[in-house]
């Protein structure tokens, strides 16, 4: 699992050059954010993210708290109980689309003796 956060249209470009459609200005308004893994089949997917997911996934990937990442989610939602149900949607989602398939807990064992 990769996280990639983009101000050019790379990712938007490569999947137009797939379908052999015109690819889209270079130039991105904002970041768009992407999650990139690798699928069953060996096929490389790029889901898009919100700024709100990236985050998230970010400090999980990071391999902090659970609480950091609830933490984060409620200063970018500005609420914690908005942020809550976006960390709980976007753990469903990556559930349910085998994201974490591959990611394992940090050992707490392992860092309280570090």
């Amino acid at each position: 699992m990769r996280l990639l956060a983009c101000q050019f249209s790379a990712v938007e470009s490569w999947q137009a050059l797939k379908q052999t459609d015109t690819p889209p200005q270079p130039e991105l308004a904002t970041k768009h954010y992407w999650l990139i893994i690798r699928e069953p089949d060996l096929r490389t997917a790029f889901h898009p993210l919100s700024h709100s997911d990236y985050i998230c996934l970010t400090t999980l990937k990071e391999g902090l708290p659970f609480s950091f990442v609830c933490e984060a989610a409620a200063n970018l939602h500005q609420d914690t109980e908005a942020g809550t149900h976006a960390v709980m949607q976007l753990l469903q989602k990556a559930l349910n689309a085998n994201w974490l398939s591959r990611y394992q807990l940090p050992d707490p064992i392992q860092n309280l003796s570090e």
